[in-house]
C-alpha cells in the first residue's frame, strides 16, 4: 500500500473514531440527564430504581452496539469504494497505453488507399475480419473476398495469430460473373512472396440449376499442372496477382491493428461510464 493510502486510510479511521466519540457522549449526556432527574424521584421505590437502571444499561449497549456496527459498515463501505476507483483507474491507464502503442503501429498511409491503382473499390465493414475488392473488367463482374488463411496445424488447433508476423498466407475467394449471371468462383491461397495456388473452383449457372450441382468444384490438385498455370494466368488478366496480393497482405495486417484499436476504445468507452 502507497503512502498516499495508507495515509487517506487512517484519516477515514480518524474521522470514524471521531464520529463515534461525538455520537455516545450525546447519548451519555442524555442518558446521565434522565438519570439525574428520575433518580431522586425514584430513590423511594428500590424496585422502580432497579428496574430504571437496568434499561439505561440496555440502552446504553445497544447504543454502543449499533455506533460500531454503523462505523464499520460505513468503512467498508468506503473501502470499497475506493478499491472500485483504484482498479477503475489502473484499468484507464493500461488501456490508454495499449492505445498509444496501437496508433503508433498503424501505418502513415493507409494500404487501402493504393488499391485503386489496381482498378479496384474496396469494401471495408468495420468489425468484420475480411476484406472486399470488386472491379469491372470487359463486361465481367469481379469480387475477391480476402480472408487471413490457417495454413499450419498449430495455427488450425490455436486459433491465433501475431500480427508482428507479416509471413502468413492469404484466403482468396475470388469470383467472375458474366453479364448473364453466370459465374465462376476460385479459392486460392495467396503466399506473402505473391504465389497464388488455386485449391477449388465452382461454375455456378443461375439459368440451368442441374448443372450447377453437378460443377460443384474441382479439386485443382488432381488436374494437370498446366491447366492450373493458365487458369492463374486467366486471374492475373483480370488484376488478381502477386502484386495485387501483397498489398493485400499489407491491408489485412493494418486492418486488423485497426479492429484491435477499435475494441481497446470501446472497452475504454465502457469502464468510464
Amino acid at each position: 500500500m502507497s503512502f498516499l493510502v495508507r495515509r487517506t486510510h487512517h484519516h477515514l479511521v480518524d474521522r470514524l473514531v471521531s464520529t463515534v466519540h461525538r455520537r455516545v457522549l450525546y447519548s451519555s449526556l442524555s442518558l446521565v440527564h434522565s438519570s439525574s432527574v428520575l433518580s431522586p424521584r425514584l430513590a423511594g421505590n428500590e424496585k422502580m430504581f432497579a428496574r430504571f437502571e437496568y434499561q439505561k444499561n440496555l440502552q446504553m449497549k445497544g447504543l454502543f452496539r449499533h455506533l460500531s456496527n454503523s462505523a464499520s459498515s460505513s468503512y467498508l463501505e468506503e473501502e470499497e469504494e475506493e478499491e472500485k476507483r483504484s482498479s477503475k483507474q489502473n484499468l484507464k491507464q493500461v488501456i490508454h497505453s495499449f492505445i498509444e502503442t496501437m496508433n503508433d503501429k498503424l501505418y502513415q498511409v493507409d494500404p487501402l488507399a493504393l488499391l485503386d491503382k489496381f482498378g479496384f473499390k474496396i469494401i471495408d465493414n468495420p468489425g468484420e475480419q475480411i476484406l472486399i475488392i470488386k472491379r469491372q473488367y470487359l463486361g465481367e463482374t469481379i469480387q475477391v473476398v480476402v480472408d487471413k488463411a490457417c495454413d499450419t496445424e498449430f495455427q488450425l488447433n490455436n486459433h491465433c495469430y501475431d500480427d508482428n508476423d507479416h509471413n502468413f498466407n492469404l484466403c482468396l475467394n475470388a469470383t467472375i460473373v458474366k453479364e448473364d449471371a453466370s459465374s465462376l468462383d476460385f479459392i486460392c491461397t495467396a503466399c506473402p512472396d505473391g504465389h497464388i495456388t488455386i485449391h477449388n473452383m465452382l461454375l455456378r449457372n443461375p439459368k440451368d440449376p442441374s448443372h450447377q450441382i453437378a460443377s460443384k468444384g474441382q479439386k485443382l490438385r488432381r488436374l494437370d499442372k498446366d491447366l492450373e498455370k493458365v487458369l492463374v494466368e486467366y486471374l492475373d488478366a483480370r488484376g488478381i496477382n502477386g502484386s495485387l496480393t501483397k498489398l493485400l497482405l499489407e491491408c489485412m495486417i493494418n486492418k486488423r491493428k485497426k479492429e484491435y484499436l477499435l475494441w481497446l476504445n470501446n472497452i475504454k468507452e465502457f469502464t468510464e461510464m
